[in-house]
């Protein structure tokens, strides 16, 4: 089993798309199982699912999958609990073996396999400590964080994220180019343009 978890931020209240924006269709397959299927064909990965607001429904939909499932009962606090839950997962089920994490959001309909893996790759090779995605103008997910910043990222609290610890250690983020990262659906206009693109 390799050194790296992967943790899937799926425990929001998708208060602005008015309804559970997982389980909206995208070329005949939901967004949760799009997620899901290409994380589960990389080899050796060991991922946790954390849900919150949606809990039931989005268990039934991972059901399919080999995922862990955990719950963030603090999920209405933000981003940043559901990421400490999952860490958590992680460093109790691998006893210590874990270094490094990747964080992934389940709205991005355009991560790839072949994306994540070159991540992957880019992690064992490069001696920073941050592995994150560029979208053109600013930096987020998919982001791979080695183990020298576990202590920070238990410290996350309420709706912050990680992206305060990319700012702050820059000199130590290795970049990656992914300007189609700029493309998640958080509102019916998002899911829209996503719609129009795809059949263009």
């Amino acid at each position: 089993m390799t050194g790296l978890g992967i943790i899937i931020l799926a425990a929001g209240e998708s208060r602005r798309m008015g309804s559970p924006k997982l389980k909206l269709e995208i070329k005949g397959i939901s967004l949760l199982d799009y997620v899901l299927e290409i994380t589960s064909s990389i080899n050796e990965m060991e991922t946790v699912l954390v849900l919150g607001a949606y809990m039931e429904l989005y268990d039934k939909i991972a059901g399919n999958w080999p995922v862990n499932k955990v719950y963030n009962k603090e999920w209405q606090s933000g981003m940043g609990i559901s990421i400490v839950t999952g860490l958590h997962f992680h460093l109790d089920k691998s006893d210590g073996t874990i270094n490094s994490v990747m964080i992934l959001l389940a709205d991005q309909p355009f991560v790839t396999k072949a994306y994540l893996e070159n991540m992957i790759l880019k992690s064992t090779t490069s001696n920073k400590g941050i592995i994150v995605s560029d979208y053109g103008k600013v930096t987020g997910p998919p982001v791979i964080f080695k183990s020298t910043y576990f202590d920070k990222l238990l410290e996350l609290k309420g709706d912050q994220g990680a992206k305060h610890l990319i700012a702050h250690h820059q000199n130590d983020c290795e970049v990656m180019s992914f300007p189609e990262g700029k493309y998640d659906i958080n509102t019916p206009e998002d899911l829209n343009r996503l719609m129009r693109r795809n059949s263009s």
